[in-house]
């Protein structure tokens, strides 16, 4: 992927370098977590991406630069509690919001009669 072809798709406001890097991250995400076909090097290919992925791949710089949230503050501040929550369950809760039905599961099924074969 190209910082042209990042321009071309109009999913940030200001592309630099390191929102390249994202950009490629969460669409090789998207490449090992969903059924949706495409070719990070095609303009076209990620042009037709659903909107829900091209919102999905906003996000996700968001998620993954998160160090921490605030989950609890006493009175004047004095004290707080944060949340350090995994970022693969967040990352894949927004992924399940947004692309529901290209999400491939995460569950892998093995029939007793085949598991010690």
């Amino acid at each position: 992927m190209t910082m042209e072809s990042l321009q071309a798709l109009s999913i940030t406001e200001k592309p630099d370098e390191m929102t390249l890097l994202y950009v490629e991250s969460a669409l090789d995400w998207l490449s090992d977590n969903t059924t949706l076909q495409f070719d990070k090097n095609n303009i076209e290919s990620l042009a037709a991406l659903p909107a829900g992925a091209k919102l999905f791949i906003t996000k996700y710089r968001q998620i993954t630069e998160a160090d921490s949230t605030v989950a609890s503050e006493s009175i004047s501040g004095l004290s707080q509690s944060f949340n350090t929550s995994n970022k693969n369950a967040l990352l894949y809760d927004m992924a399940q919001q947004l692309l529901g039905k290209y999400l491939k599961n995460v569950f892998s099924f093995v029939p007793a009669t085949n598991k010690w074969r």
